[in-house]
């Protein structure tokens, strides 16, 4: 095996079947060039000096979106590809598993970007997010590892005075303005 000199970690939130949008074409773009797909603990092996084959990347979706679900998983199941997810568990509902691309000729009909995020705000996440049970879905049929992105969204101006009280900037070797602004969610 020849060991990948870097691994590209693509990082989404939508994504959209459409052409020309940030699409799940993409994926079978990665599956024709030959790429292999990491978790998160082969990428962590990876950094740690494990070789990984050339053409691997990771890719990972942030938030827990439900277009994740009706066309991403699909996808990644007919390539033998898998994903990291990040979720915000405050927004996930309990609740059936939706039709999706793979199990309905007429897969939901999803909010864009912007609807999707004035529902969230609006508290009806059941239109914007996985549900458990799909998330449960998708964890078993090893298309998906889940990890949390937050619970709550805590705002930067509390992000900087936890960091201040723990002086983890000093910890991880960045400077304290830097670090808060990365930390920002």
């Amino acid at each position: 095996m020849n060991n990948a000199r870097a691994v590209p970690v693509l990082m989404y939130h939508h994504v959209s079947p459409a052409a020309g949008a940030v699409t799940v074409s993409q994926m079978a773009m990665l599956a024709r060039d030959g790429y292999t797909t990491l978790g998160a603990a082969a990428l962590g092996e990876y950094l740690a000096g494990k070789p990984v084959p050339e053409r691997s990347v990771v890719l990972t979706f942030d938030d827990g979106y439900l277009d994740n679900w009706v066309h991403v998983h699909p996808v990644l199941a007919r390539h033998g590809f898998t994903a990291v997810g990040f979720l915000v568990s405050a927004w996930v509902n309990s609740g059936p598993v939706r039709p999706n691309a793979a199990n309905s000729a007429s897969p939901l009909n999803l909010p864009g970007h912007s609807a999707a995020k004035a529902a969230i705000q609006a508290g009806d996440t059941d239109q914007a997010i996985m549900h458990w049970s799909e998330i449960d879905a998708m964890r078993q049929s090893e298309t998906f590892e889940f990890h949390s992105q937050t619970c709550i969204r805590i705002r930067a101006r509390l992000m900087r005075i936890v960091a201040a009280s723990l002086a983890l900037p000093v910890l991880v070797g960045i400077a304290p303005a830097a670090w808060w602004r990365w930390s920002i969610v």
